[in-house]
């Protein structure tokens, strides 16, 4: 197998969309569900959220990640759609570590965080089901009629 395979890109182009799929998924729910934990857990306020470099250098590496990603994955689909999901999702991320009344109100900056890393899962999983191509299932609605 050659070195710079079509498939080894296509390995890799999965596996980053995947974990980056994950990763914004999983600050979706860190985000959402953040505001019950600290009604339930007042004393964890200063501990949850007394470490705002973590949520620096997370936003910075899920945004690069999603660059690499993105940006790779339109060189093969021609398809602008993810990058247009992506863009208002990074800059909702950013406003919320950024923008200090919105760093500081938990419900809002919960609010601003789940929508971004909403949008930038649903980005990324989009990205990577064009990156697939269209299935080659026989069960495929395209396959049968044709």
């Amino acid at each position: 197998m050659q070195w710079d395979s079509p498939k080894r890109h296509l390995r890799l182009a999965v596996v980053v969309d995947s974990a980056g799929t994950f990763g914004a998924g999983l600050c979706a729910m860190h985000c959402a569900l953040l505001p019950a934990l600290l009604v339930l857990f007042p004393a964890a306020e200063g501990y949850v959220l007394g470490v705002p470099e973590v949520e620096y250098a997370y936003v910075a590496l899920a945004a690069v990640l999603a660059l690499f990603s993105l940006c790779r994955g339109y060189r093969r689909h021609r398809n602008c759609l993810p990058i247009a999901i992506l863009t208002p999702g990074l800059l909702a991320v950013s406003a919320g570590l950024l923008v200090t009344m919105l760093h500081e109100d938990v419900v809002l900056h919960a609010i601003v965080m789940t929508i971004g890393g909403g949008l930038v899962a649903t980005a990324h999983l989009m990205n990577l089901r064009l990156v697939r191509g269209p299935a080659d299932d026989a069960a495929c609605a395209h396959k049968r009629d044709a």
